[in-house]
Formats: C-alpha cells, sequence, structure tokens
C-alpha cells in the first residue's frame, strides 16, 4: 500500500510507464576536480575552472532561511545555509541560458538534481528547487534560454531557431554539464548520482534529456510531458478562442463561472466511483446523461449560480475539444482538450507525492493532484533506485 512520502522516502511511480535506459557501466560523474579539496563558496575559487560554453557570474552565500530571487518580492522560505552560483550558458552564438546552482554548505547528501520549466516560461521552479535542497541534494535550474518579462509572449523565437532548440530539447543539458563542473570543483569531488525531474514542459525537457542526451542523468523524473506540441498548442488556441468574444480579449467564462461548473460536476459525478471524496476518480464515467453544462443555463437574467446562453455555448465548444473549419473531430485534439480543457474537479486514481515535483498531492488511495498523466521514471539499468524513489 502507498504510504505520504518525499526524497528521503520514496516516489510512487503508479500505472506510467518505467522505461531503462541504455546499461552503463559505471553511474554520470562530473569531470575530475583540478584538486580534491572543498573550496570556498567564493568566486575566486572557480577562476580557473574550465566551463566549455559557459560561464560563472556570481557567487555568494545565502546564510538566511529565506531566498529572494531577482525579479521576485516573496522569499522562497525554509532553506538551509547554501552556496549560490549563478552563471550562462552559450551552446550557440544566440543562445544565453540563465542558471542557478544551490549547493548546502552543510549536509550534501553527495548527490545532484537538476530541475524543469513550465509552460513557455523562463521562471526557474524555485519551490522544486527548494524542495531538492531541503532533502540534501545540490540543485540547479535555469530560465530555458529566454528572458522574456511576459510568461506568455512566444515573440523570442521568431527569426531565433537556437533559441527555439535551446527551449525544445538543449537548455537543460547546457546547464547540466558545466554544473556538474561547478559542484565537483565546490566540493572537492563530483556528485555520485544526477537526477532530473521536471512536469509539463519540464516532462517534455525530461523526455528530451532521455532521447538526445542519456548520459547526463543516472535518472529522469517526466511529470505530464508536454510533448505534442502541435496538437498541444492547437488546444491551447481552440480553448483560447472558444472562451473570448471575437476579435477581442474579453473572457466569456469567467473564472468565478468556470469554478461553478466544477463545483456542479464534482456534485453530479463524485460518487460514481462509490466514494464521495470531492474527487471524480475518472472523469469519462461523467457522460452527458449525468451531467450536462446545459442544465446550468440562467432564467431570464444572470446570476452567479447559473450560466448565460453564451457561457454555456463557450463551455460546450472547450468540452467539444478541437475540430477543423468543416466541423470534422480531431481525436488527437480532443484528448489535450480532455486533459487540459475545463477541470472537473478529479484525475484518475493514481499515486503521487505530497510537495514534489509537478505539485502533485498524495493519499493512501486516489489522487487530488494536477495532472491527468502519471509521471514516467526512467532509470540506468545499472543504477538501483535511490530511496525516494522506491
Amino acid at each position: 500500500m502507498m504510504t505520504n512520502i518525499g526524497f528521503r522516502t520514496g516516489i510512487a511511480v503508479s500505472t506510467g510507464l518505467a522505461i531503462a535506459l541504455s546499461a552503463c557501466s559505471t553511474p554520470t560523474s562530473a569531470p575530475d576536480s583540478s584538486q580534491n579539496q572543498p573550496r570556498a563558496c567564493d568566486a575566486s575559487s572557480f577562476a580557473d575552472l574550465p566551463l566549455s560554453g559557459a560561464n560563472v557570474k556570481s557567487v555568494s552565500v545565502q546564510a538566511t532561511r529565506g531566498y529572494t530571487p531577482s525579479g521576485q518580492t516573496a522569499p522562497v522560505q525554509d532553506l538551509p545555509e547554501f552556496c549560490l552560483v549563478k552563471g550562462e550558458a552559450r551552446p550557440s552564438s544566440d543562445s544565453l541560458i540563465n542558471f542557478e546552482l544551490w549547493v548546502p554548505l552543510e549536509g550534501w547528501n553527495g548527490k545532484f538534481v537538476v530541475t524543469g520549466n513550465g509552460g513557455y516560461s523562463p521562471a526557474l521552479r524555485y519551490g522544486d528547487m527548494a524542495y531538492a535542497i531541503r532533502q540534501g541534494y545540490a540543485v540547479m535550474g535555469g530560465d530555458t534560454g529566454h528572458q522574456s518579462v511576459d510568461l506568455n509572449s512566444m515573440i523570442w523565437g521568431v527569426g531565433h531557431p537556437e533559441k527555439i532548440r535551446d527551449w525544445g530539447s538543449r537548455s537543460i543539458h547546457a546547464i547540466t554539464l558545466p554544473g556538474k563542473a561547478i559542484l565537483a570543483k565546490l566540493q572537492g569531488k563530483p556528485a555520485t548520482r544526477s537526477y532530473y525531474y521536471g512536469c509539463s514542459t519540464g516532462g517534455h525537457q525530461g523526455y528530451a534529456e532521455v532521447q538526445r542526451y542519456p548520459e547526463d542523468f543516472d535518472g529522469v523524473i517526466a511529470g505530464a510531458p508536454g510533448s505534442n506540441r502541435v496538437a498541444l498548442n492547437a488546444e491551447f488556441l481552440w480553448r483560447y478562442q472558444s472562451n473570448r468574444r471575437p476579435n477581442t480579449n474579453n473572457l466569456i467564462l469567467t473564472p468565478a463561472k468556470a469554478s461553478l461548473i466544477t463545483a456542479k460536476v464534482v456534485e453530479a459525478c463524485d460518487a460514481l466511483d462509490g466514494v464521495k471524496d470531492g474527487v471524480i476518480a475518472d472523469p469519462r464515467l461523467c457522460t452527458r446523461d449525468k451531467f450536462d453544462v446545459a442544465s446550468l443555463q440562467c432564467g431570464a437574467t444572470d446570476d452567479t449560480d447559473c450560466l448565460t446562453v453564451e457561457q454555456v455555448t463557450a463551455a460546450q465548444k472547450i468540452y467539444e475539444g478541437p475540430r477543423t473549419l468543416i466541423g470534422v473531430f480531431t481525436p488527437a485534439l480532443w484528448l489535450a482538450a480532455r486533459a487540459r480543457g475545463l477541470r472537473t474537479g478529479g484525475r484518475p486514481t493514481q499515486s503521487v507525492r505530497t510537495s514534489g515535483p509537478c505539485g502533485t498531492s498524495m493519499t493512501r488511495s486516489g489522487t487530488r493532484g494536477p495532472s491527468i498523466t502519471t509521471p514516467t521514471f526512467a532509470l540506468r539499468s545499472n543504477v538501483s533506485a535511490p530511496s525516494w524513489i522506491k
């Protein structure tokens, strides 16, 4: 039976696919450091460290319990004292990938974790990084290779194929190699194991690592990978247009009305799995005869507990999923719509973790996590799973 677990005690990969990477006689290791003695957390410690396609920009000791990243107002709390190394990687002449490496000053467990990103955002996943370093891991994150202020903007890729390549498949590899070298230099020895985890965009970054750079990591956790970008973006556009009036950015279904739909769906279909617990174990069972969004249509006037005709139509289009201009149903895009359209208040039963990567939460049975897809765990065939994966 599954139990609540964290990095120290384990991860359950329910019903997800476990795949073994190519056999390798030794674990991934960083380049040998020139000296076998730990270095001070100071920029001078890395002056003689050769880094191909990367450089260290700053090194500092974070002695307080909270760390406020650049551009953020709220600090990341409850952190151990750590050495913060900021740097940049440039795998091409048009590349700029900023990264941060956090190394515990005490209690390092000898292992290294690289974290992925989310959406098209360049933001580092500081919550995931904090989670790892609290468990004793040295941890790293990067900005995918672009520095857009508008997190929804895609202009950074126009006319910049190398930046698209960095975002799509190269940025994690580009920061991992210097990260290992910097860590080895600082600690006087390489990490004994190297791992990666991420969700959504981070999941597809994990798949790219397994496919293109299998020597980078001893284990990869790829949750909810957004790997079919053509279908995914087509569904994003369908949903965006379905919920906006023509030629405007004005929402038809407001967040409050979307929440109303979720509440009514859960009320109607929660008990279909035999347990009334606020979770719909299998949304596919919640068919139209059990819940029809048209049943929420208002009478003569709009109100907080009903939907206007326009709002009902928008919800129906989102549930229907993408179709071609002549109305032909597109099953591949419909799957994306079902997974990422209007939330129905629950996900298929699976085992996931509390406060861990992907923002999931774990119960003994079922889940209240945000992802409809289970994580995939990839492990080198000669490497025993660490305690937080068993």
